[in-house]
C-alpha cells in the first residue's frame, strides 16, 4: 500500500523557505509604513495651511494652537486672542494619528504649521508667509513638542536650515 502526503523533511524545507521570505519582506514593509505615515503628515500640513489661509482671509490673523487643542476625534475648537480681539477657530476631521501645532508671531501675521505622524520619522512644517515653502526635519523625537518648532516672527525663513520638501 502506497502512503500519500509529505515527509517531515519536505515540510521543514517549505517552512524554512517561508521564514526566509518573511524575513526579507519585513524591512521593506516597515519602510513603506513609515513613508505612508510621512505622506499622511504632509497632507495634514497642507490641509492645515488651507484652513489657516481661510482663517487669515476672514480675520486678518493666523490662529495658533498646541497639540493638546486637538481632541481625540481630530477636532479643534479654540478661541484665539490677538491684540485684544478674540476670534473663534474651529476645524474637524483632522487625522487622529498626526500631532500638529501652529506657532504664530505676536501679531498673528505669520505662522509656522508643524506636524508629525506618531508612526512617521519626520516633522513637516510650513512657514506661512509670502513664500509658503514646505520644509522637513528628520526626527526620532516622539511626541512632537513645542521646542521642535521655532516661534514664528516677522522675519522669514526661520526653518530654512531644515531640508526643503
Amino acid at each position: 500500500m502506497k502512503a500519500y502526503g509529505f515527509t517531515l523533511i519536505e515540510l521543514m524545507v517549505v517552512m524554512a523557505i517561508i521564514g526566509i521570505l518573511a524575513a526579507l519582506s519585513l524591512p521593506a514593509y516597515q519602510s513603506y509604513r513609515i513613508k505612508a505615515s510621512n505622506v499622511v503628515t504632509s497632507s495634514e500640513v497642507h490641509t492645515l495651511s488651507l484652513i489657516e489661509a481661510s482663517f487669515y482671509a476672514d480675520n486678518a490673523v493666523y490662529a495658533d494652537y498646541a497639540i493638546t487643542d486637538k481632541d481625540s476625534n481630530g477636532n479643534i475648537n479654540k478661541t484665539v486672542t490677538v491684540n485684544g480681539a478674540s476670534y473663534q477657530f474651529s476645524t474637524s476631521n483632522l487625522n487622529k494619528s498626526v500631532e500638529s501645532m501652529v506657532k504664530t508671531s505676536s501679531t498673528g501675521q505669520t505662522a509656522i504649521i508643524a506636524a508629525r505622524n506618531i508612526m512617521g520619522n519626520i516633522i513637516i512644517a510650513i512657514e506661512l508667509d509670502e513664500q509658503a515653502s514646505i520644509f522637513k526635519k528628520k526626527s526620532s523625537v516622539v511626541p512632537l513638542t513645542s521646542a521642535d518648532i521655532p516661534t514664528s516672527t516677522q522675519n522669514v525663513d526661520l526653518i530654512t536650515p531644515w531640508v526643503n520638501w
